[in-house]
C-alpha cells in the first residue's frame, strides 16, 4: 500500500536530496495575454459567467491550457449553473455539489496552491518597477491643552482654526461663536500622514473649507 508523500518543492527548495530531478515550469507573473476563446454559442451564459471567463483565461494558468478553451466548457457550465443557483440555493441545496465538481476542474487545470504543486507549476516572481510617489511627512496636530478658552478673542480661535488645516481667510469669516462650535470639539488624534507638509485637516476644517466654497 502506497504511502503519502510530501509535494514537490522548486528547484533548489528540496530537501530530500535522493529525489528525481523533474524540471518546474514557471509560468509569466503578467498572465496570459491574447484573444480570448470563445464560449459556445448554444447556450446562453449570465453577465458574472462572461466576466469570469475573461478573467480566467487572464491568469498565469491560462498559458498551459488547451487554447481553444474547449477542456475548460464543462467548467463553465458549472460556473453558469452556480451563478444560476445562487438565488434557488435555499431551496435545492444544488450549490455545494457544483462546487464539488468545479473544484476537480480547478485541480486538473492548476487553480489551486495544491494542484499547481502536483503540476510541478510556479508563477514566475513580478518584476514589476517601483512606484513613484510623494514624499509623506508626518506632522503633529494640535495640543488640544493649547485650545483657547471660550473668552479668548476670535484671533486665538482663528490661529486655533488654521492649526487644524483651516482656511485662514474663510476662518476669518466665520463668527467667533461658529469657530467654538466647530472646534472646540476636535479632540487630539495620532498623528496623520500628509503630503508635501500640509498641515492635517479635522472634519470640522473639511466643512469650514466646503463653507468658504474651497
Amino acid at each position: 500500500m502506497a504511502g503519502g508523500g510530501r509535494y514537490p518543492n522548486p528547484d533548489g527548495e528540496r530537501r530530500n536530496r535522493a529525489e528525481r530531478q523533474f524540471d518546474w515550469t514557471v509560468l509569466p507573473a503578467e498572465g496570459r495575454s491574447g484573444p480570448v476563446p470563445a464560449l459556445p454559442k448554444w447556450r446562453p451564459w449570465t453577465q458574472q459567467t462572461l466576466e469570469w471567463w475573461d478573467e480566467l483565461w487572464a491568469t498565469p494558468e491560462a498559458t498551459q491550457w488547451d487554447q481553444t478553451g474547449r477542456s475548460l466548457h464543462a467548467y463553465a457550465i458549472l460556473h453558469h449553473e452556480l451563478m444560476l443557483d445562487a438565488e434557488r440555493e435555499a431551496k435545492d441545496r444544488k450549490a455545494s455539489s457544483l462546487s464539488a465538481e468545479m473544484r476537480q476542474h480547478e485541480d486538473r487545470h492548476g487553480l489551486s496552491v495544491k494542484a499547481k504543486m502536483q503540476l510541478r507549476w510556479r508563477v514566475a516572481a513580478s518584476a514589476a518597477p517601483p512606484v513613484e510617489g510623494k514624499v509623506i511627512h508626518l506632522v503633529p496636530r494640535p495640543d488640544q491643552s493649547e485650545m483657547p478658552g471660550k473668552r479668548s478673542k476670535k484671533a486665538e480661535w482663528v490661529a486655533w482654526a488654521v492649526a487644524w488645516g483651516a482656511d485662514r481667510s474663510a476662518a476669518e469669516k466665520l463668527t467667533k461663536a461658529a469657530l467654538i462650535r466647530e472646534f472646540s470639539s476636535v479632540s487630539p488624534a495620532a498623528p496623520s500622514p500628509v503630503v508635501a507638509g500640509q498641515r492635517p485637516r479635522s472634519k470640522a476644517a473639511q466643512r469650514l473649507r466646503e463653507r468658504s466654497g474651497r
